[in-house]
């Protein structure tokens, strides 16, 4: 995956130098996640989550960070949750409650982290202005193919599309928030170590 910097410069070379010289794989996974932690860390603002109302302007690094995170908890288990997942150039925030709906009551508090996912373009397309629960009934191959947190969303999503909004998207936003936390936590912690 390719990574930009914040002056537009790519970081992928980082993740390519480590991969190619080092010889101790699980160094190798330890820097790994920490570049991409140290690109997390930097893109929230040292440790701010005021960021969490950014809606499409959020840093795609986010959602792919978050589905890092999702994907290594399933291999520390058993692996087989999300043995069909790729990481994949998915290069469009998704609204899973619409910003603008057909037919439903608009909602003010939809360009939050929790009904944001990354999908690529064309799903964006396709998805267009359906609720939650047609997107979930309509779309079941695209998403079973979808990021981590676009999957998560739709477990979480009930039949009654109001649900999503009054109480199901929040309660699976501060479960994401915490795992994000969590990990740039650690990554603080262990960056400091490493560097005694």
């Amino acid at each position: 995956a390719i990574y930009m910097r914040k002056d537009g410069k790519p970081v992928c070379y980082v993740g390519n130098y480590l991969y190619n010289n080092c010889i101790d794989e699980k160094l190798l996974q330890k820097a790994l996640k920490g570049v991409l932690t140290s690109m997390l860390y930097d893109n929230l603002a040292r440790g701010s989550f005021k960021w969490y109302y950014l809606g499409i302007d959020t840093p795609h690094i986010v959602f792919n960070y978050l589905d890092y995170i999702l994907w290594w908890e399933d291999l520390q288990n058993d692996g087989k949750k999300y043995s069909d997942f790729k990481f994949e150039f998915r290069n469009s925030v998704e609204h899973w409650y619409p910003q603008h709906p057909y037919d439903l009551q608009q909602w003010n508090k939809g360009d939050r982290f929790g009904n944001l996912c990354l999908v690529p373009r064309h799903i964006n397309s396709r998805f267009s202005n359906m609720d939650p629960a047609k997107k979930k009934s309509t779309y079941e191959k695209s998403i079973d193919k979808g990021s981590l947190k676009l999957r998560l969303m739709w477990d979480e999503t009930s039949d009654d599309y109001n649900d999503w909004k009054e109480n199901l998207c929040e309660e699976y936003e501060k479960k994401m928030l915490g795992k994000l936390r969590e990990n740039v936590n650690l990554y603080v912690r262990w960056w400091g170590l490493f560097c005694l």
